[in-house]
């Protein structure tokens, strides 16, 4: 697999000499630069991309004559992108575009790139968002070229892409060329005239430009009823009338030649080509058809093909085989029939006399034939050598490029070439770590989707590849059967007990994953350190699965004893998860020191992990109550999720904008994120994961009071206040709890209070026996609220004292302050020694509030309370300006005012505030 990009699909195709004016075509593009795109569509050997190099040579001349595209002083910036089927991920897609801006902009994209280059599954929206902000921040216009968009089949890439056009600055200029018409918006762009489109009727040559190809591109001197006629056979058609003049060099009457095409034939190019290759020199013949399966050439590749002598074209003189008078003349002896040792010859030769060959690069070192022209000779090969000749080409191509260390390319051909043991030796041996470059993850489940299953069972190793490649992407059911393909395989047991632990995590079989990762750590050898990291961070996650901060905390320990023999991706994957198990034992400022320690090291070696530190940050800061920092802190998280791709940054970054927006009084935009989460939930199958997508589902509906839909959640949970709760469950009668009380200070109902206080206590004492005391904190939070709601302010003030007593040491804030003016008020009557930590918490509160049941001071208006109705029902701003007419700003404005009057800083606390004072 390649790490670096192939740097030809980025260069700008040379300007052909003799090239004929297309005066009328080149006035569209430019009239084209005034929309957003421009689309260049019609079959092959149209001349589209001719067309545009013509016209970005005529926006760049300086002079009366056009000269070398690259040399000349650029009024404008330029950059291109030759698209290949193997464009179709959308990592590498917008790697290469990306690429491409950057042989203008080198700055350009550099933060997303890395994103892109990883193995997770990409967020199209983020893509989007952050190549538009870096394309708005262009100083100059620029225009991009998408050659081939064709190729493109990835609906993900074109949805992708048309947002992009769609929010395009108006400095920036697209320019797409396409066989067919892509599968983008062109109706809508066409309507808003957005859109120029170029097609076959208009780069059809007409008999002028027809004329002036044939005679002064072609050196052919035809007369004018010639020229008609073959432009009219052809219909104008640029690579058949270039096939045609080939064709007719040397005869004597080309009238009776011109006359025996037939232009609206679909035939006509094989008979063109037919024509053209059998009138080429034996020497050239045989490099055309030995070269024919290669999709890009440079002359040490051809000489590895040419030499195979894989295929003895039928028309050979035998033994002696004599040279052709195309050999004679560029110095070739006749021993040399083969043409071997001087393919770049023959590929300057090619060049230079327009036999459909495309340069790629300004040293004359990379090439390729044209689609068409390729095409056909390969269908030319096969009927002379047949599949066995084909089938030879790939393999000799297939072992140059393993020669130069090009396995992606090796890979390929020696699965053209059938060879699939060959292909499978090559997967086997790709590195782990290409997993996480750009597409890599893609590109191995293309392989072994392709492999025969006696070839994966034959290299073991390819079901460990497969099988890690579908986890990083999500898809563990896959996952699974790869792994079931590399069962008790001596070779790979180590990292196949590691994977099969993963699984059996995820579905919650703890006990065994255990097993399993214990088993994996001792059977790998020991210099083999971030693998053996990386089971130790199992066994870690195992045992916070199981309550047992103890051991996973000792693992840690000793892992850090080696931090200088891993790389600092795995030491910043340790850090998190140790700053994750302080926060759990509610000691913050422990976990803020080991968070930072880790950002110190990321920092310095810009590595992306450091978003999962970011995360944690902010889910510090916020519990701190300082939402400024917590809010910047995401959003580093955010940054560092869409340069990379990571699901881990990704969620953690969302949940914690989740929260923020329900306690800035925007639950709607937390339900959309959460919206998201299920979606990928659904997408994983994995029961665990779904479970946990509904149960935050029901949090984010209760925060955003929306209680009838948690509500719903409770009810079919199939939990009751009589329970014994485990630990598996405890986010889960964590949550059942604050909706019955919820649930309970709507209605009024008060008959199960007595009951949910006693679960409640039962799931306190599970929880500090496991020292889970952030959890703890929390839920004496609500413990308190709940004995407030039964009228027992002894009890409340006890319990929140027991809080108070808890938290001091972490100076955590938010579960109290979230839980309203109930809380503030049992506050001021503690006592004890934190009397500054309790002051600090008042301060966290909103202003005082006045009795409960006073009436405001300042009433609100008649749309005031209109908008409140609409608050309580759930609606977004968006719907809530759609119901009553008025705009985005006065909507805001309404629930400002709303916030000042009820003294309140959520939508949460408005709706308790106004039930309190009976406004409802």
């Amino acid at each position: 697999m390649i790490n670096d990009l192939l740097q030809t699909k980025l260069f700008i195709p040379p300007l052909r000499p003799s090239l004929v004016p297309r005066h009328r075509l080149i006035e569209q593009l430019n009239q084209g630069k005034q929309g957003k795109v421009t689309l260049v569509s019609a079959p092959a050997g149209f001349g589209k991309t001719t067309l545009v190099v013509a016209w970005l040579a005529e926006e760049r001349r300086s002079g009366g004559e056009y000269s070398n595209f690259q040399s000349l002083v650029p009024d404008i910036s330029a950059c291109w992108l030759s698209l290949d089927e193997n464009d179709n991920s959308l990592s590498r897609f917008f790697t290469y575009l990306i690429a491409a801006v950057q042989t203008v902009a080198p700055k350009f994209g550099s933060s997303l790139l890395s994103s892109l280059q990883s193995a997770q599954p990409q967020n199209e929206t983020a893509v989007t968002q952050t190549l538009l902000n870096e394309l708005a921040q262009a100083s100059h216009p620029l225009t991009l070229i998408l050659d081939d968009y064709h190729v493109i089949t990835n609906t993900a890439v074109h949805q992708t892409l048309a947002t992009l056009i769609d929010h395009l600055p108006p400095h920036i200029h697209l320019i797409i060329t396409s066989r067919e018409d892509p599968p983008l918006p062109l109706p809508r762009w066409r309507v808003r005239g957005q859109l120029t489109e170029i097609r076959a009727d208009n780069l059809r040559f007409n008999t002028e430009e027809a004329a002036d190809f044939l005679r002064q591109t072609m050196g052919l001197q035809l007369d004018e009823q010639d020229i008609a006629s073959l432009e009219n056979r052809t219909e104008g058609w640029a690579a058949g009338l270039q096939l045609a003049a080939l064709s007719l060099h040397g005869q004597s009457n080309p009238s009776a030649v011109i006359e025996t095409f037939s232009g609206s034939d679909r035939y006509v190019a094989d008979y063109l080509l037919a024509e053209v290759l059998y009138r080429q020199s034996e020497e050239i013949q045989h490099f055309l058809l030995q070269t024919a399966v290669l999709e890009r050439m440079c002359a040490p590749l051809c000489e590895a093909l040419v030499a195979s002598g894989a295929v003895r074209t039928a028309w050979r003189v035998g033994p002696s085989e004599r040279l052709g008078e195309w050999g004679r003349q560029n110095g070739l002896a006749s021993g040399d029939s083969l043409v071997t040792g001087h393919s770049q010859t023959i590929l300057e030769h090619l060049e230079s006399t327009n036999l459909f060959l495309v340069p790629l690069d300004n040293q004359r070192r990379w090439y390729r034939y044209h689609h068409l022209f390729a095409q056909l000779l390969r269908e030319r090969l096969r009927r002379e050598g047949g599949e066995t000749a084909v089938h030879q080409l790939h393999q000799r191509a297939a072992g140059w490029y393993e020669s130069q260390n090009l396995a992606e390319e090796a890979i390929y051909h020696a699965f053209q070439a059938g060879d699939f043991e060959n292909a499978g030796r090559l997967v086997a041996a790709t590195p782990v770590d290409s997993l996480w470059q750009q597409g890599g993850a893609s590109l191995v489940q293309q392989w072994a989707r392709a492999l025969p299953t006696f070839i994966i069972k034959l290299y073991p190793r390819i079901a460990i590849l497969a099988a890690a490649a579908h986890l990083i992407v999500g898809e563990a059911q896959t996952a699974a059967r790869y792994l079931e393909m590399g069962a008790n395989q001596p070779e790979v047991a180590a990292e196949w007990h590691l994977l099969e632990a993963v699984l059996m995590r995820n579905r919650g079989q703890i006990a065994e994953a255990l097993e399993f990762t214990q088993y994996a750590f001792d059977s790998l050898v020991p210099d083999q350190h971030n693998l053996r990291t990386f089971a130790q961070l199992q066994l870690v996650s195992n045992f916070l699965e199981l309550a047992e901060l103890d051991e996973a905390e000792q693992v840690i320990d000793v892992i850090r004893r080696s931090f200088d023999q891993i790389d600092i991706s795995s030491r910043l994957q340790v850090l998190r998860m140790h700053g994750v198990i302080a926060t759990l034992r509610a000691d913050l400022h422990r976990a803020a020191r080991i968070y930072q320690e880790g950002i110190g090291l990321a920092e310095a070696a810009s590595e992306p992990m450091i978003g999962t530190l970011y995360n944690g940050l902010g889910f510090l800061h916020f519990q701190w109550h300082e939402m400024d920092k917590a809010a910047a802190y995401y959003e580093q998280a955010t940054n560092w999720a869409q340069r990379t791709g990571i699901t881990d940054i990704l969620f953690d970054a969302l949940m914690g904008q989740a929260e923020l927006a329900c306690w800035r009084g925007e639950p709607h935009i937390a339900l959309d994120i959460m919206a998201q989460f299920q979606q990928f939930a659904q997408h994983s199958r994995l029961s665990e994961i779904i479970e946990i997508s509904d149960m935050l589902n029901a949090s984010f509906h209760l925060k955003a009071g929306q209680l009838e839909a948690a509500v719903r959640w409770a009810n079919a949970l199939g939990l009751t206040v009589h329970d014994k709760p485990t630990f598996r469950l405890h986010s889960h009668y964590k949550l059942f709890i604050a909706i019955r009380i919820s649930q309970s200070r709507h209605s009024g109902e008060k008959s199960q209070l007595s009951a949910l206080s006693q679960l409640a206590e039962r799931l306190l004492n599970l929880l500090r026996r496991l020292n889970y005391n952030f959890d703890v904190i929390e839920l004496l939070t609500w413990k308190t609220v709940l004995h407030e709601q039964q009228g027992d302010e002894a009890r409340a003030i006890d319990c929140l004292q027991t809080a108070v007593e808890l938290a001091y040491k972490g100076s955590v804030i938010h579960p109290f302050v979230d839980k309203g003016s109930a809380i503030q008020a049992l506050l001021s009557q503690l006592t004890g020694t934190h009397s500054h930590y309790i002051h600090s918490l008042l301060n966290a509160f909103p202003s005082p509030l006045p009795s409960l049941l006073s009436p405001l001071l300042d009433p609100l208006t008649e749309r005031e309370q209109e908008v409140l109705n609409c608050i309580v029902a759930g609606l977004s701003n968006k719907a809530i300006q759609e119901k009553l007419f008025i705009s985005k700003n006065t909507v805001r404005s309404h629930i400002k005012n709303l916030y000042s009057k009820l003294n309140v800083s959520s939508r949460t606390q408005a709706i308790a505030r106004a039930r309190e004072l009976e406004l409802l």
